[in-house]
């Protein structure tokens, strides 16, 4: 098989799923989503006025799920308005396709925010390209450090400008060698979240089965038992990104003084 030209983006996440587990390590290219590529399902995603809490939620296609669940949670309360500055495709590992570092201190100087929610990693399972030139293959003691600085810099960058974090863990997976990688990506963020000040959201155990496995059907707020994963093993359905919406939530709610006090600061 030939090997993707570096910039170009891979075949989609649950399209070729295996072809692209299998070649992770050694395919320098993002992979692509199949959930949420484009703002087109006709919710806004910006800026309405001032004198409102201000959320944004950043990061790839699994962030932008987690938007969509926010912004239908909260778009008949006025205190709050819910920003969408996700970009599918994208991860950590390829500052050269996309670098989420320059592209959130740009937008916090442009558009200051009262929160964050961070959520990424999906397309983070191949080598990390160097802003100085090289890379680090994927999973190296070289590409943990690296991988670890980067998300270490994001955090800071927001504890810097005061906007209080909502780091999201990453769920299970159906495939065993991905979630596998997955659950090394959470290694990083749970404990760089404590050291940081951000608050972390393990989503593991909220969305495997009673054994610890995955599972494509899980209890429902009212208990009923529903389809909450998507066909390709990764994303979700609308019913699961609810259900990972109301766990931010919660943690808001414990966290940020808006949800308490009933009025926005």
């Amino acid at each position: 098989m030939t090997r993707s030209i570096l910039g170009k983006p891979a075949a989609p996440v649950g399209l070729f799923a295996g072809l692209a587990l299998f070649f992770a390590a050694i395919v320098l290219t993002p992979i692509a989503a199949s959930f949420a590529q484009s703002n087109d399902r006709g919710l806004p995603g910006d800026r309405t006025g001032d004198g409102v809490f201000t959320i944004a939620v950043f990061g790839d296609s699994m962030a932008d799920g987690i938007w969509t669940s926010l912004y239908r949670a909260l778009q008949r309360d006025d205190r709050f308005e819910v920003l969408r500055r996700t970009r599918a495709s994208t991860g950590i590992a390829r500052p050269d396709y996309y670098d989420w570092q320059a592209e959130l201190e740009q937008f916090l100087r442009d558009d200051p925010i009262d929160a964050a929610v961070f959520s990424i990693g999906l397309n983070d399972m191949q080598s990390a390209v160097l802003r100085e030139g090289g890379h680090h293959n994927f999973r190296t003691p070289e590409w943990d450090q690296t991988y670890q600085e980067r998300v270490a810099a994001l955090m800071e960058t927001l504890r810097q400008n005061g906007v209080p974090t909502f780091w999201i863990g990453l769920p299970i997976m159906r495939s065993g060698t991905y979630s596998g990688n997955i659950a090394h990506l959470n290694s990083f963020f749970e404990p760089l979240a404590e050291q940081y000040g951000a608050t972390y959201i393990p989503l593991w155990d909220l969305t495997a089965s009673e054994t610890g496995e995955y599972t494509s059907h899980l209890p429902d707020e009212t208990g009923r038992t529903r389809r909450m994963r998507d066909d390709d093993g990764i994303h979700f359905t609308t019913r699961g990104y609810e259900l990972l919406g109301r766990e931010v939530l919660a943690a808001m709610n414990q966290q940020l003084q808006v949800f308490q006090t009933g009025a926005a600061e």
